[in-house]
Protein backbone atom coordinates (compact mmCIF):
# COMPACT_ATOMS: atom_id res chain seq x y z
CA UNK A 1 0.00 0.00 0.00
CA UNK A 2 2.66 2.23 0.94
CA UNK A 3 4.31 1.78 -2.90
CA UNK A 4 1.21 2.75 -4.40
CA UNK A 5 0.56 5.95 -2.26
CA UNK A 6 4.69 7.02 -3.57
CA UNK A 7 3.50 5.66 -7.26
CA UNK A 8 0.58 8.22 -6.70
CA UNK A 9 2.47 10.94 -4.91
CA UNK A 10 5.34 11.02 -7.54
CA UNK A 11 2.99 11.02 -10.17
CA UNK A 12 0.76 13.71 -9.11
CA UNK A 13 3.81 16.08 -8.70
CA UNK A 14 4.82 15.11 -12.37
CA UNK A 15 1.03 15.82 -13.21
CA UNK A 16 1.38 19.22 -11.36
CA UNK A 17 4.78 19.87 -12.43
CA UNK A 18 3.39 19.93 -16.06
CA UNK A 19 0.57 22.02 -15.75
CA UNK A 20 2.97 24.49 -14.38
CA UNK A 21 5.46 24.72 -17.03
CA UNK A 22 2.50 24.73 -19.96
CA UNK A 23 0.99 27.29 -17.99
CA UNK A 24 4.27 29.10 -17.92
CA UNK A 25 5.50 28.68 -20.71
CA UNK A 26 2.11 29.56 -22.87
CA UNK A 27 2.17 32.77 -20.39
CA UNK A 28 5.70 33.63 -22.11
CA UNK A 29 4.26 32.97 -25.46
CA UNK A 30 1.53 35.10 -25.01
CA UNK A 31 4.21 37.96 -23.66
CA UNK A 32 6.49 37.31 -26.47
CA UNK A 33 3.42 37.97 -28.89
CA UNK A 34 2.74 40.97 -27.72
CA UNK A 35 6.26 42.25 -27.83
CA UNK A 36 6.65 40.53 -31.18
CA UNK A 37 3.43 42.79 -32.36
CA UNK A 38 4.32 45.94 -31.07
CA UNK A 39 7.81 45.46 -32.88
CA UNK A 40 5.71 44.68 -36.25
CA UNK A 41 3.67 47.76 -36.50
CA UNK A 42 6.38 50.09 -35.33
CA UNK A 43 7.94 48.25 -38.58
CA UNK A 44 5.27 48.26 -40.54
CA UNK A 45 5.25 44.47 -41.70
CA UNK A 46 3.15 43.19 -43.92
CA UNK A 47 0.21 40.72 -42.88
CA UNK A 48 2.28 37.52 -44.50
CA UNK A 49 5.58 38.73 -42.59
CA UNK A 50 3.31 38.65 -39.66
CA UNK A 51 1.69 35.33 -40.03
CA UNK A 52 5.33 33.95 -40.75
CA UNK A 53 6.81 35.64 -37.30
CA UNK A 54 4.11 34.46 -35.50
CA UNK A 55 4.49 30.38 -37.14
CA UNK A 56 7.95 30.82 -35.79
CA UNK A 57 7.19 32.12 -32.30
CA UNK A 58 5.00 29.00 -31.76
CA UNK A 59 7.41 26.57 -33.17
CA UNK A 60 9.99 28.11 -30.63
CA UNK A 61 8.24 27.74 -27.68
CA UNK A 62 6.53 24.25 -28.76
CA UNK A 63 9.98 23.10 -29.29
CA UNK A 64 10.56 24.79 -25.04
CA UNK A 65 7.89 23.12 -24.34
CA UNK A 66 8.82 19.75 -25.49
CA UNK A 67 12.05 20.38 -23.72
CA UNK A 68 11.01 21.12 -20.42
CA UNK A 69 8.18 18.32 -20.66
CA UNK A 70 10.72 15.79 -21.35
CA UNK A 71 12.78 17.25 -18.73
CA UNK A 72 9.46 16.81 -16.10
CA UNK A 73 8.88 13.24 -16.91
CA UNK A 74 12.85 12.84 -16.38
CA UNK A 75 13.38 11.24 -19.38
CA UNK A 76 16.80 10.46 -19.93
CA UNK A 77 18.57 12.79 -21.53
CA UNK A 78 21.20 10.44 -23.76
CA UNK A 79 18.04 8.66 -25.24
CA UNK A 80 16.54 12.06 -26.19
CA UNK A 81 19.97 12.88 -28.20
CA UNK A 82 20.05 9.56 -29.55
CA UNK A 83 17.05 10.19 -30.62
CA UNK A 84 17.92 13.27 -32.12
CA UNK A 85 20.81 12.65 -33.55
CA UNK A 86 19.04 9.63 -35.32
CA UNK A 87 16.46 11.35 -36.76
CA UNK A 88 18.68 14.25 -38.04
CA UNK A 89 21.02 11.96 -39.63
CA UNK A 90 17.51 9.91 -41.32
CA UNK A 91 16.59 13.86 -42.59
CA UNK A 92 20.06 14.81 -43.44
CA UNK A 93 19.91 11.67 -46.00
CA UNK A 94 17.06 11.78 -47.11
CA UNK A 95 17.29 15.88 -47.97
CA UNK A 96 20.21 15.55 -49.27
CA UNK A 97 20.07 16.57 -52.70
CA UNK A 98 20.90 19.69 -55.16
CA UNK A 99 18.53 22.11 -53.29
CA UNK A 100 19.03 21.75 -49.57
CA UNK A 101 15.85 22.05 -47.96
CA UNK A 102 17.36 23.47 -44.84
CA UNK A 103 19.42 25.61 -47.04
CA UNK A 104 16.00 27.22 -48.59
CA UNK A 105 14.92 27.43 -44.88
CA UNK A 106 17.36 29.49 -44.23
CA UNK A 107 17.72 31.42 -47.01
CA UNK A 108 13.99 32.21 -46.38
CA UNK A 109 15.16 33.84 -42.92
CA UNK A 110 17.87 35.66 -44.29
CA UNK A 111 15.78 37.42 -47.32
CA UNK A 112 12.61 37.47 -44.65
CA UNK A 113 14.86 39.52 -42.04
CA UNK A 114 17.85 41.74 -44.02
CA UNK A 115 16.69 41.58 -48.10
CA UNK A 116 14.96 44.92 -49.01
CA UNK A 117 12.65 42.95 -51.80
CA UNK A 118 9.02 42.59 -50.05
CA UNK A 119 5.68 41.09 -50.89
CA UNK A 120 4.73 43.28 -53.85
CA UNK A 121 8.04 44.36 -54.53
CA UNK A 122 8.78 44.31 -58.22
CA UNK A 123 12.24 43.06 -58.99
CA UNK A 124 15.06 42.00 -61.49
CA UNK A 125 16.53 38.82 -61.14
CA UNK A 126 20.15 39.70 -62.73
CA UNK A 127 20.64 36.44 -64.56
CA UNK A 128 22.58 36.36 -67.86
CA UNK A 129 21.59 32.54 -68.63
CA UNK A 130 17.56 33.51 -67.84
CA UNK A 131 16.74 36.96 -67.12
CA UNK A 132 13.41 36.87 -64.92
CA UNK A 133 11.40 40.04 -63.42
CA UNK A 134 7.87 40.13 -62.28
CA UNK A 135 5.92 41.50 -58.83
CA UNK A 136 6.53 39.20 -55.48
CA UNK A 137 3.58 37.09 -54.76
CA UNK A 138 4.69 35.55 -51.87
CA UNK A 139 7.81 34.62 -49.41
CA UNK A 140 7.64 30.90 -48.36
CA UNK A 141 9.55 28.86 -46.49
CA UNK A 142 11.01 27.63 -49.87
CA UNK A 143 10.37 29.34 -52.58
CA UNK A 144 9.88 32.64 -53.95
CA UNK A 145 6.83 33.32 -55.93
CA UNK A 146 6.87 35.96 -58.79
CA UNK A 147 4.18 37.02 -61.19
CA UNK A 148 5.99 38.65 -64.31
CA UNK A 149 4.47 41.03 -66.51
CA UNK A 150 3.01 38.30 -69.06
CA UNK A 151 1.07 36.88 -66.27
CA UNK A 152 2.77 33.71 -65.62
CA UNK A 153 3.34 32.55 -61.89
CA UNK A 154 7.53 31.56 -61.53
CA UNK A 155 8.84 29.48 -58.05
CA UNK A 156 12.48 30.10 -57.40
CA UNK A 157 14.64 28.44 -54.35
CA UNK A 158 15.56 31.06 -52.12
CA UNK A 159 18.89 30.09 -52.21
CA UNK A 160 18.88 31.10 -55.39
CA UNK A 161 17.12 34.23 -54.61
CA UNK A 162 20.92 34.45 -52.40
CA UNK A 163 23.40 33.67 -55.25
CA UNK A 164 21.91 35.98 -57.70
CA UNK A 165 21.67 39.56 -57.89
CA UNK A 166 18.49 41.06 -57.35
CA UNK A 167 17.77 44.50 -58.82
CA UNK A 168 14.39 46.09 -56.51
CA UNK A 169 13.11 48.39 -59.19
CA UNK A 170 10.26 49.80 -56.38
CA UNK A 171 9.35 47.90 -52.95
CA UNK A 172 5.60 48.11 -53.44
CA UNK A 173 2.98 47.43 -55.82
CA UNK A 174 1.90 51.35 -54.79
CA UNK A 175 5.22 52.51 -56.31
CA UNK A 176 5.40 51.72 -59.73
CA UNK A 177 5.69 54.38 -61.98
CA UNK A 178 4.13 52.88 -64.56
CA UNK A 179 0.96 51.54 -63.15
CA UNK A 180 -2.51 53.04 -64.38
CA UNK A 181 -4.24 54.90 -61.66
CA UNK A 182 -7.77 53.65 -60.75
CA UNK A 183 -10.24 56.36 -59.11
Amino acid sequence: MSDFREFIQEYDLKVVSTIVAVAVLYVMKFLANKVALRRIRSLDFTLDRKVLIAKMLNLFFLIAIIIVLLAVWGVNSSQVMLFISSTATILGVAFFAAWSILSNITASMILFFSHPMKIGSYIKVLDKDMPLEGTVKDIAFFFIKLRTDNGEDVSIPNNVILQKSISVIYKRAEDNPNADLKL
